[in-house]
């Protein structure tokens, strides 16, 4: 069992990598995810502003233009978690680049949609995405794959890729949160989940893996075949972690569908990385209840993201007896919490009560990321009080 070395401060950086292999850290890594946070209210300010200076009346209250105005007052991102003395995740996906063969893309945007056209000897595949503003994530409004007759276009664009190490700009990142950060190399999702929700669609992609499997799971060996050589890269990055950027959530991934399909790929996977001497990873913010039980077969390292009730359909409970003695849980209290009126001795009740259930199995955050809305001053007030000691 790991016990707390209280004999002197760490840092955030060396308390999370002590806690991740295993070894005595001063206190619970402190890790909220204010990325979303800060890039949406910094976005919001001058906006807010021209509102005001236009002479436009806002119905927003003053304590969250407080803050959306407080924002820029300090320099980056990286300011603000030392602000609040808490570690930075920083997700990675640019450990490699990608050189195609054969392949042309033809990218044109109509108002607010992205068109992406991907042309191949066999066909081509047309991607269209939706973005409402500059400081939100784009969504798919149509998917490259509409019928097995695509497969072949995809798989041929599959085929001709390839893959180039991008450790440079690992290093940089390394190097720009020094003591403050964590890195984790990004991973492409597993086959299942990127014929889902990237290729086809959920309802599109589960109706066609019931009608048509032998092609789904044709296409999900050619998927995993020709991205060997990318977690081969990740394997020998810089960084100590990898993670698999699943979006887990049973509603979409039956139990039935996560044993057959994606705890054989966990198990190659993270073998693979393992052998390198990573640590694995899988973002699992959805509703978790159904494949709960099949979690200590995965050879999976750390749960990412875990959002317990009332958001999550699973309790701490569940959730600790789920994971194996070494496997850590990345886990905190819901982020809607923090946006209404929740009291913050509640949330710091709620916060106890996950530490004593997981105990050294917890890295806690916000989960799975602080909201926009949130009110900071509660994210403040609970990190202080996990630093002090929770």
């Amino acid at each position: 069992m790991r016990s707390m070395n209280r004999s002197s401060k760490m840092t955030h950086r060396a308390r999370i990598l002590a806690v991740l292999h295993g070894e005595a850290a001063d206190s619970i890594p402190w890790f909220p995810d204010l990325s979303y946070w800060y890039q949406v209210n910094n976005a919001l300010r001058p906006l807010m502003q021209e509102a005001f200076r236009s002479g436009y009346s806002l119905n927003i209250p003053i304590t969250y233009w407080d803050q959306v105005n407080s924002v820029a007052k300090s320099d980056d991102l990286l300011s603000w978690h030392r602000k609040l003395d808490a570690g930075i995740p920083i997700h990675h996906a640019n450990f490699f680049k990608v050189k195609f063969k054969d392949v042309k893309f033809d990218v044109s945007k109509k108002g607010s949609i992205v068109i992406e056209k991907i042309t191949t000897p066999k066909g081509m595949l047309v991607l269209k995405e939706k973005k409402i503003s500059e400081y939100e994530s784009p969504f798919i409004i149509e998917n490259p794959i509409k019928s097995i007759k695509d497969f072949e276009a995809y798989e041929y664009f599959l085929k001709h890729r390839e893959f180039i190490p991008n450790f440079k700009a690992v290093k940089k990142t390394l190097k720009w949160f020094t003591d403050l950060g964590f890195l984790d190399l990004v991973l492409p999702r597993s086959p299942l989940t990127c014929l889902l929700i990237d290729l086809m669609g959920i309802a599109n992609g589960i109706t066609t893996l019931f009608t048509h499997p032998e092609e789904c799971e044709g296409l999900f060996e050619a998927i995993e075949e020709f991205e060997s050589e990318l977690f081969e890269i990740a394997g020998e990055c810089p960084g100590t972690v990898a993670i698999f950027a699943d979006n887990i959530d049973n509603r979409i991934v039956s139990p039935k569908l996560y044993k057959k399909y994606m705890l054989p790929y966990y198990q190659k996977r993270c073998k693979q990385l393992h052998e390198h001497g990573k640590i694995i990873a899988c973002h699992m913010d959805g509703q978790l209840r159904g494949i709960l039980p099949l979690l200590k077969e995965t050879g999976i390292d750390v749960l990412d993201g875990t959002t317990p009730a009332p958001i999550g359909d699973f309790t701490p409970e569940d959730l600790k007896a789920s994971m194996t003695k070494k496997m850590m849980a990345w886990c905190g209290p819901p982020a809607p919490l923090f946006c209404g009126d929740t009291p913050i001795e509640e949330i710091k009740l709620y916060t106890k009560r996950i530490v004593e259930i997981l105990g050294e199995n917890v890295i806690l955050n916000v989960a799975a990321a602080v909201s926009p809305d949130a009110d900071i001053k509660k994210v403040l007030e609970l990190g202080k009080e996990i630093t002090g000691g929770l």
